[in-house]
């Protein structure tokens, strides 16, 4: 049996009208084309007023190539030129256009009227004042002006026969009236008889063609290019789709399309969890693990038995040391790989040095309002680069103790940012840790529930492919199938279809909700299927009122303000005391209802490490027999070929292999806490694995703080197992969809779960509140970058032509801008 499924796109009419406004300004206010002589020539100038209309217009390459000097670095409130030529015309006249501006833009939307009615088409009417002159010694000869005042365009979507979407425009061939005497015509040609052009052709018919035919010639090249169409088609829907006819119904403008084809993820026959094992060599190509196997990790009697509900809290941009690393020294010294006097030793005195590890609260750096260090006034280094010259070396441990990631990397790396203003940092303050007068609510966590000292981030890299894995376990594709390692950029920014966590509760009835920080946004907002909703996405401001009632669904994520002033997600430079406020609101909100509070389960972790520093070198995650040219099996069965994707169908998906290669692989000693048990499913294991090739293997990020938070949980550290962003994942499948076992990603698939952290026999209701002093902050005052959002991180404008990827924040910041925020 085959079919054609025809799936339904529809963008509301009054949403249209909002993004073009937003786009252009009320009546057109952020776009201000005009006139200019300057220099023996004339030209047509453009401004963009808005960082956000400048931002969206470079996004999508709108300007690519129309723009004189070429390029596409779009930049609000700066002059470029549209087009450019000599104010000197044929026969000793000159061209002066300084007069002429665009006063309003006016804009409406529906069925075509000159494109014809079957055509939806957005219909501009542009006011234009002014007059160009053509003088002939210092005397004006004719005058050109729009004629009524008034040029009206229509830009509509067509669909050729072959499904592709393709603008279409109609522009007036004449909109200037050319306005010349016949006396002073009759004078020029008896002055000038055959002279050059103009006798040929007339003083009118030159005019025209100097001024109308250029501008038009100009207006309709800027639609001209075949791709923009499917390219903000891609954008909105997540994928190059071959469409029906467009149509208007009610009121909206709906696409029709064929569904694309979408396959469920599967097992690669290449792949061996190592899931943080150690391992030695058997020879070139055979290794055994230590355990031999990985045990149950499906097992869930106590998630099933002791939890209902799962909320997941994810921060911003902070390492164990940093957060956690003084809970094993003096007068704490909880048994934790932490910075404990032998380990600060190895630290400070490792190659390259000396070093300095300090508590943060004698920082050289602005303490905040309420006295505290918290807010690292400097960004620091976290993208792909970054990490890899962080992770370059290793040091000598403790005496005895394994090797230790040398902080030289570090340092180096943070020195860079350091060169200009460093406000009172040194490069050492990246070694450095809280302790817990500067981190209350954490020192309380610590001690009244559980902490992790082996969890991980998922990839040695930045903020967006970490949160992929938090959503998906695995990193994003492109469209050719290669894992983007780094932060996005305009080539790949696209709205995702990879099948999410939430996908596989949906499929099964299981309730989910985000709760969103608005007017900042949630990564979940990046696929296709959950852009704009506001069903399963709300206000964190509902959080209470949901739990007061006992409203609270099986899975709960809830986003920290990431993308407005001022920020709580603890990303530097946020100060950490507003993270600390935060999430001890939503911790006393959840146990305000206790008989929720019973049966719930609050895991709170870190992205990444935000290129702060830890002393525990990742483990490996991942082995993969890859070939020497890698070619896997495709993710899906192929898809119809259209100008913008690989001929052939979907491309094979590579494995997640760190950007620039990864080092030989070598024996790892074996990591504590993994229990032995049956093997995992679907790829059974044997104690000896033998490889067909030299297997490639691929490590987790640096470790970050988690703590584990529920009545059912003991105080302190908990057990010592290798956990990741894709453990989170675990525990929410092996809870609420255990009997099944679906298959989400090979590294899901042989996670460990947080099964092993609910040892409690009876819930502990009577853990005592807190109590800690966390005082309000005054308010951070920043320029917010445009008039039409209050989101205040940095526009892309600009960054995208620069050799650096945009950063998370500037991502989402502009997924906000694009909702209205």
């Amino acid at each position: 049996i085959s079919a054609t499924v025809v799936g339904s796109g529809r963008i509301t009419i009054p949403t249209l009208r909002q993004r073009i406004d937003a786009l252009l300004g009320p009546r057109g206010a952020f776009i201000r084309l005009f006139g200019e002589n300057a220099g023996g020539q004339a030209m047509a100038r453009l401004e963009i007023k808005d960082v956000v209309s400048a931002e969206t217009i470079q996004m999508h390459d709108l300007l690519d190539g129309f723009l004189e000097g070429g390029g596409n670095d779009i930049a609000a409130n700066t002059v470029y030129t549209i087009r450019s030529k000599s104010e000197k015309l044929a026969a000793g006249l000159k061209l002066d256009v300084h007069g002429l501006k665009v006063d309003t833009i006016d804009v409406d939307i529906g069925a075509g009227v000159r494109l014809g009615p079957t055509v939806p088409a957005v219909k501009l009417s542009v006011a234009v004042s002014g007059e160009a002159r053509v003088e002939f010694s210092g005397r004006t000869l004719a005058t050109a002006r729009v004629r009524g005042g008034r040029v009206a365009i229509e830009v509509g979507l067509r669909i050729d026969p072959d499904g592709t979407p393709r603008i279409v425009t109609d522009i007036p061939a004449s909109p200037f009236d050319i306005d010349i005497s016949s006396a002073v015509k009759a004078a020029l040609m008896v002055v000038l008889g055959p002279a050059g052009l103009i006798a040929g052709m007339g003083v009118t018919e030159y005019l025209e063609s100097q001024i109308n035919g250029a501008i038009v010639a100009q207006a309709r090249r800027l639609f001209a290019e075949p791709t923009i169409a499917p390219r903000i088609l891609m954008t909105i829907f997540g994928a190059h789709l071959t469409y029906k006819p467009v149509r208007i119904e009610a009121n909206a403008i709906v696409f029709d399309h064929i569904a694309p084809v979408e396959p469920e993820p599967r097992p690669s026959r290449a792949y061996r969890g190592a899931i943080g094992r150690g391992f030695e060599r058997l020879g070139p190509k055979a290794l055994r693990f230590t355990p031999p196997t990985l045990g149950d990790t499906w097992r869930a009697d106590n998630l099933v038995q002791k939890v209902e509900h799962i909320v997941v809290v994810m921060m911003e941009n902070r390492s164990y040391d940093h957060v956690l690393g003084y809970r094993s020294r003096p007068p704490i010294g909880e048994n934790a790989d932490g910075l404990t006097a032998e380990m600060t030793d190895a630290i400070q005195a490792a190659a390259g040095g000396p070093f300095v590890v300090r508590d943060l609260q004698g920082a050289g750096f602005a303490a905040n309002a309420a006295g505290r260090m918290t807010r690292l006034p400097k960004g620091v280094g976290h993208e792909v680069e970054d990490v890899a010259e962080q992770l370059a070396g290793q040091s000598a441990g403790p005496a005895g103790g394994p090797r230790i990631n040398s902080p030289k990397g570090f340092v180096e790396n943070f020195k860079k940012r350091l060169k200009s203003s460093p406000l009172g940092c040194v490069p050492d303050d990246v070694l450095g840790y809280y302790g817990a007068d500067n981190l209350p609510f954490f020192a309380y966590l610590a001690e009244n529930y559980t902490y992790c000292d082996r969890y991980f981030c998922s990839h040695p890299g930045p903020t967006l492919p970490n949160r992929m894995y938090s959503l998906t376990g695995d990193v994003q594709h492109d469209r050719h199938g290669f894992p983007i390692l780094a932060n996005n950029d305009r080539d790949n920014f696209l709205l995702s279809r990879a099948h999410t966590i939430y996908d596989f509760l949906v499929r099964r009835g299981i309730s989910f909700r985000v709760y969103e920080s608005q007017p900042s946004v949630t990564m979940l907002r990046m696929f296709a299927r959950y852009a704009t909703d506001q069903s399963s996405i709300v206000p964190l401001a509902r959080l209470k009122e949901d739990v007061a009632r006992g409203d609270l669904p099986a899975f709960t994520a809830i986003e920290p303000a990431m993308h407005h002033h001022p920020q709580d997600d603890d990303h530097p430079d946020a100060d950490m005391h507003r993270g600390q406020i935060f999430l001890r609101d939503v911790y006393e909100t959840l146990r305000s209802n206790p008989a929720l509070w019973e049966r719930t389960l609050l895991i709170i972790t870190y992205d990444e490490h935000g290129g702060l520093y830890d002393h525990v070198v990742p483990p490996t995650a991942d082995l993969y027999q890859v070939p020497d040219d890698p070619v896997f099996e495709p993710a899906g069965p192929a898809v119809p070929a259209s100008p913008l994707t690989p001929v052939g169908g979907e491309s094979p998906r590579r494995p997640p292999i760190a950007a620039g290669g990864l080092p030989p692989l070598t024996s790892m000693p074996p990591v504590a806490g993994n229990p032995a048990g049956p093997v995992i499913r679907p790829l059974p294991e044997v104690p000896d694995i033998e490889f067909g090739v030299e297997p490639l293997a691929v490590p987790y990020g640096v470790r970050v703080p988690t703590f584990v938070v529920s009545p059912w949980v003991a105080r302190g550290r908990g057990p010592s197992i290798v956990l990741d962003h894709c453990s989170i994942l675990k525990t929410v499948l092996a809870r609420f969809l255990g009997d099944d076992k679906p298959f989400m990603s090979d590294r899901v698939n042989a996670s460990q779960s947080f099964e092993s952290f609910l040892t409690e026999a009876a819930p502990r209701m009577d853990v005592p509140a807190f109590t800690g002093r966390l005082d309000d902050l005054p308010p951070d005052v920043r320029r917010a970058p445009s008039q039409t959002t209050r989101i205040v991180t940095d526009p892309l404008a600009g960054a995208l032509a620069g050799e650096d990827s945009p950063g998370f924040h500037e991502l989402t910041g502009r997924w906000a801008r694009q909702l209205g925020r």
